[in-house]
């Protein structure tokens, strides 16, 4: 799946002509004042279309983008967005969304210059009963309300028959399937024998593997755009703009347990009763114990590449959980969530990323730290199976995906879990917490700053996130929470300063403006 797609733009003409650059009524892409429509092949290159620069992480998981094992075609995140979009709509100034007929989060009014107080994402556990229960409700509502504006692609290439290629979904599986279409491949050396994908890498000790979301610099960038992406279309639901996504602090020892009060649990890992430590996941209980995973197939989907695309209405399971478990888990040394000791200790790194750039041990960078990939304490360790015989680190944000198991086990499908949500706003926390650190004078550059081939595509700064539409990089979404419309209520430790300066800066602004003009 494509992730999601503006319906207007998936009509016949435009995707044959390979152009997302509506006719509005003021004017295509809003008019030329706020946008004009721009042809991006030459500005989205291949660096490695040459072959010069082969047997590296990058050229060799592009190779394998730029013609899948088995077919003769070309994978859609192949110099996103050009395989279906050639020219699109670049907004001027603060206008926004894929038509410029929007603003950019954080503005409004007619003309998109009023700047916004940042909306404020709060704790759930500190939400009242009745916010708690609307935050609920909206996620049932939004797994049962069809998608109007957005359609995703069941056949591909969608060029061969536009009008027969795409369906509608509800919003929320939308949101899934943007997940997974930048995440699918991480299955790929699980494939077995007698797939088309083992046959192609049987000559290497691991297939390349274009992982746009994880094990790389724009793991943080790229959910954070994510993040922002699924709130701005909540508010859009609601028709309410000072909507927040709220996040679980999963440090709190003495609140854990009203997560899962809230969320619900299933009979396995710390809630089996009896004991179970048979099974490796478990259907749920509680609000989301009807609630239907899609895209689950996802060896299927990826190893056999005929068809690469996951149709979300097809053959749904429950989502499921163990939380706590460790049956069928070979990652675990523990069982336990992650404490703000290990928080702490990934904070204090100075640089976003160091080379190279990837999941080692060795890089001590942030990134790396918060994602999961580097040892912060002295304890005993959770590491995973490699493919290569050893073990890689397994801490942070992975553990927690690995303690609530199930649906969140599995990362391509892991979005399907409501917790998922909770969890990366958390991350996205945390992420903010770091920047918050430095003055705008001393704010670390995103690395890397130049194009670097030990990262796979997709990481590099001024690369398009893939299957983000409209389209960002990596370097605009390494900034301040509030350049982009939205803060914490939470700073631990003191930290978060510059952060509550600039909201303090935006309200003496605003009183200069209503007072003295």
């Amino acid at each position: 799946s494509y992730g999601q797609l503006p319906r207007e733009c998936t009509l016949d003409k435009a995707v044959f002509d390979f152009e997302c650059c509506p006719n509005t009524a003021s004017g295509i892409c809003g008019g030329p004042t706020r946008g004009s429509c721009v042809n991006l092949t030459e500005s989205v290159l291949d660096p490695c279309e040459d072959g010069s620069n082969a047997n590296t992480t990058y050229c060799d998981a592009q190779a394998l983008l730029r013609s899948r094992p088995g077919t003769n075609r070309t994978d859609f995140r192949y110099k996103w967005p050009t395989q279906i979009f050639q020219s699109v709509c670049v907004c001027n100034g603060n206008y926004g969304d894929y038509n410029c007929m929007g603003c950019k989060r954080g503005y409004g009014g007619a003309d998109c210059s009023v700047q916004l107080p940042p909306v404020v994402r709060r704790n759930i556990l500190s939400l009242s009963d009745e916010e708690q229960d609307a935050l609920l409700q909206l996620a049932l509502d939004t797994k049962s309300t069809t998608a109007s504006g957005y359609t995703v692609p069941i056949i591909e290439p969608v060029t061969t028959n536009p009008s027969e290629s795409f369906v509608q979904i509800s919003l929320f599986d939308i949101f899934v399937s943007f997940h997974f279409s930048a995440v699918r491949d991480q299955e790929i050396n699980n494939c077995d024998i007698d797939s088309v994908i083992y046959n192609f890498c049987n000559d290497q000790t691991r297939c390349p593997v274009p992982n746009f979301g994880h094990e790389g610099p724009g793991f943080l960038t790229w959910h954070r755009a994510y993040m922002l992406y699924v709130e701005t279309e909540l508010q859009r639901f609601l028709n309410d703009s000072t909507f927040a996504l709220p996040y679980w602090d999963w440090t709190d020892e003495s609140a854990r347990d009203g997560i899962w009060d809230l969320i619900g649990t299933s009979n396995c890992g710390i809630f089996s009763d009896p004991p179970d430590n048979t099974t490796v996941q478990a259907p749920i209980n509680g609000p989301f114990s009807e609630w239907d995973a899609i895209c689950t197939n996802t060896k299927e989907i990826v190893c056999n590449a005929a068809n690469q695309v996951c149709n979300p209405t097809a053959n749904p399971t429950r989502i499921q959980r163990c939380i706590g478990g460790t049956a069928g888990v070979q990652c675990r040394v523990e069982s336990a969530l992650p404490n703000r000791e290990e928080v702490d200790e990934a904070v204090k790194e100075q640089m976003y990323d160091v080379e190279p750039y990837g999941l080692e041990e060795e890089n001590n960078g942030f990134r790396n730290a918060l994602e999961g990939f580097e040892f912060l304490i002295d304890r005993d360790r959770d590491v995973c199976p490699d493919f290569e015989g050893g073990f890689r680190v397994t801490e942070l944000h992975n553990r927690v995906h690995i303690y609530i198991g199930g649906t969140m086990l599995d990362v391509p499908q892991a979005s399907n879990d409501p917790m998922f949500f909770l969890h990366h706003c958390n991350i996205d926390r945390l992420y903010e917490e770091w920047l918050d650190q430095f003055s705008d004078e001393n704010l670390p550059s995103y690395q890397p700053e130049t194009l670097h081939y030990d990262v796979n595509p997709g990481h590099n700064k001024d690369e398009y996130l893939v299957p983000i539409f409209p389209l960002y990089t990596n370097g605009d979404m390494h900034a301040r929470a509030t350049s982009l419309g939205y803060t914490y209520t939470s700073r631990v430790g003191g930290r978060g300063l510059h952060g509550e300066l600039q909201m303090v800066n935006y309200f003496l602004n605003q009183f200069i403006v209503v007072c003295f003009t």
